[in-house]
């Protein structure tokens, strides 16, 4: 608005105007989960509010879009009110578009759209525990854990995986001796090693891992296996016999040291 004075004699003048706005309805849309996870429940709410009259929503309309830019889902509701709501199951991670248009009594229109992330579950599991080395009593040994985030259940068309952190604990014979961390994206894996110093004998290794977040499956976490160590080889007299033939053998040899010859 332009307003242009001219007054002769220069004085003061006042001057008022009523300026009348009509704003447009306002949209007010709840989802619940924030970020919904694949095979959850999700629910939206939708209201139509105007300050000045009562506003209706013209359509709502929800596109459905993987994580690999698929539509798997297009629908649309039209004249609904003032209120809508609505709860469905997601099927695929990636993205939930919501487009709505609402109109007020006055024939104002407001247009507006929101996007909703939906993500997947992690699920690790112990690909392989490998212990390599000469499997020697004394000698250094690399204990490598393999992990790999990947479910076949959940690689359908579409894989809904989801990066898992969390971290891993190695046992020999039942002790703790290592901890790590991790983070591994969907469909791939990550290795770990740890050197160890082998003693002799027979040993238990067992690989615990825990996810932070976002895992259902857990009874994959964990892997055992184990191993034999020989005994390191020591120089000296009769160092592979049996302990019994071992004692005949030097009582035999100190005999015979003993008798007097005829």
């Amino acid at each position: 608005m332009n307003l242009t004075v001219h007054q002769t004699p220069v004085g003061i003048a006042y001057y008022e105007y009523e300026i009348y706005l009509n704003s447009k309805p306002t949209g007010v849309l709840k989802t619940s989960p924030a970020f919904p996870r694949v095979g959850e429940d999700f629910e939206l709410y939708l209201n139509a509010f105007d300050v000045e009259t009562d506003a209706n929503i013209d359509y709502l309309k929800i596109k459905i879009i993987d994580n690999k830019g698929n539509e798997r889902g297009n629908l649309e509701y039209s004249n609904e009110g003032a209120n809508f709501n609505l709860i469905f199951e997601v099927e695929y991670a990636g993205q939930i578009i919501l487009e709505y248009s609402l109109t007020d009594l006055s024939g104002n229109k407001n247009e507006s759209t929101d996007t909703v992330y939906v993500i997947g579950w992690a699920d690790i599991y112990v690909d392989e525990l490998r212990v390599t080395g000469s499997k020697e009593k004394g000698k250094m040994h690399k204990i490598e854990t393999i992990l790999k985030n990947y479910n076949e259940t959940y690689n359908t068309t579409n894989y809904n995986g989801y990066t898992a952190t969390g971290y891993g604990e190695l046992f020999i014979d039942s002790e703790l001796v290592h901890t790590f961390q991790f983070s591994i994206d969907p469909e791939t894996s990550a290795s770990f090693i740890f050197e160890w110093q082998a003693t002799g004998n027979y040993h238990e290794f067992e690989v615990k891992t825990y996810v932070d977040e976002g895992e259902v499956i857990t009874n994959n976490n964990n892997y055992f296996k184990s191993e034999i160590f020989k005994s390191e080889r020591k120089s000296g007299f009769l160092p592979s016999l049996p302990l019994n033939i071992s004692i005949i053998l030097i009582c035999l040899i100190a005999s015979l040291k003993r008798s007097k010859p005829n």
